[in-house]
């Protein structure tokens, strides 16, 4: 019989990554899809997992007040049923604190559940409190996967078996992400990411407000929104570079992937947050260097590996004045930025191909199902 997977995410249905798409659509016999909420309060398709609208709720509380099950155990309870009857195998958890907040369902009902740590949930301060280090995940998991080879190494270190832990990137959709020209592109650059403290886009600003102090021709196009977005707003007019910086929100993959086709190179600044929040391996750089697009970045986790020293240019966390440095050098020499991005594109295909990738995701969750050992 196939294997019946159940997929649980924390994002919301309508702002799944690109990543937990492909999880969803690419994955043999994914029955059920769970979302939004560390412990997930919707159905795939959006429905409500526990009643919905005004009798609904009201339904909840009675029962809450009645029988004393508030509405997290309701829910727990609703998600067991759900798992029941779509005759799961195995649990894939995107995110490891879903994976701590499903552990106990699973365990009660002797399904393996496979967390996939993709970086927030293996570093910041506030899930580790909240979560004591994943300690029981970490031991109960049936196996662990981590995006990135600096993940696998902090889940070590937080107490997983090091034969358990699997390291396995997201991977590339080549057929989306088709080969570009950087150096025939304008001196053009493309950032893509939540603004968010980790990625210190106003890093990116910054420096880039010094290309183009001294290459007025420069441009830099921003994808992406979240809480930094307004700051950075203000700090490109606060610079005065407005009519050469853009910031222009939310767009699809295919939009990305035509922006890249007009960009000399990828630009993130990951950094360290204050509330110790990392990378794993940022999706869009990977992204970009199989469209044969160099990364401009920083010294930060699993970058060095991904981009090494060959396939684009990289400064240290927080250096401004470095990272200006290195976009200048690719505005003045079109030519590094194709053997650079050539040689991105070739590593990509190589290590990084989301069909890969997904095959590699479907092995560990069928040995986990099986009871059968997994390596790391």
């Amino acid at each position: 019989m196939p294997l019946r997977i159940a997929l649980a995410t924390s994002t919301a249905p309508a702002r799944m990554e690109t990543f937990i798409r492909h999880h969803v659509e690419r994955l043999d016999h994914v029955e059920l899809v769970l979302a939004e909420g560390s412990l997930p309060t919707r159905m795939g398709d959006g429905r409500s997992i526990l009643p919905d609208g005004f009798v609904g709720r009201f339904k909840v509380r009675l029962r809450s007040a009645f029988v004393g099950k508030d509405w997290r155990q309701q829910l727990r309870e609703r998600i067991a049923d759900l798992l029941r009857e779509a005759r799961i195998d195995v649990v894939l958890a995107e995110y490891g604190d879903v994976g701590s907040e499903l552990l106990p369902v699973c365990q009660a009902l002797g399904i393996p559940i496979v967390p996939y740590f993709l970086g927030v949930d293996a570093y910041r301060n506030d899930i580790l409190a909240r979560y004591h280090g994943h300690r029981e995940l970490l031991q109960g998991a049936a196996a662990i996967v981590a995006v990135s080879n600096a993940i696998r190494a902090q889940l070590i270190s937080l107490g997983a078996s090091p034969d358990r832990v699997i390291y396995n990137s997201c991977g590339a959709d080549l057929e989306r992400f088709k080969p570009c020209a950087p150096g025939d592109a304008p001196p053009h650059f493309l950032a893509v990411g939540r603004f968010v403290e980790k990625k210190a886009p106003q890093n990116t600003i910054r420096a880039f407000a010094e290309v183009c102090r001294q290459r007025p021709s420069a441009r830099l196009t921003f994808v992406g929104d979240g809480p930094l977005w307004d700051r950075c707003g203000a700090l490109v007019e606060e610079l005065g570079i407005a009519d050469q910086v853009a910031l222009v929100g939310r767009r699809s993959p295919d939009e990305v992937a035509a922006l890249l086709k007009r960009s000399r190179a990828f630009v993130q600044h990951s950094v360290v947050s204050p509330t110790n929040d990392r990378e794993g391996s940022p999706v869009a750089l990977i992204e970009a260097m199989g469209s044969g697009v160099p990364v401009v970045s920083t010294r930060h986790g699993d970058i060095v590996e991904l981009v090494g020293e060959e396939r684009g240019l990289l400064c240290d966390e927080g250096d401004v004045t470095g990272m200006a440095e290195n976009l200048l050098r690719l505005v003045d020499h079109p030519e590094e930025a194709a053997r650079m991005g050539a040689a991105a594109q070739e590593y990509v295909r190589a290590e990084h191909r989301v069909e890969d990738r997904i095959a590699a995701l479907q092995r560990v969750l069928e040995h986990a199902a099986a009871g059968l050992p997994v390596q790391g």
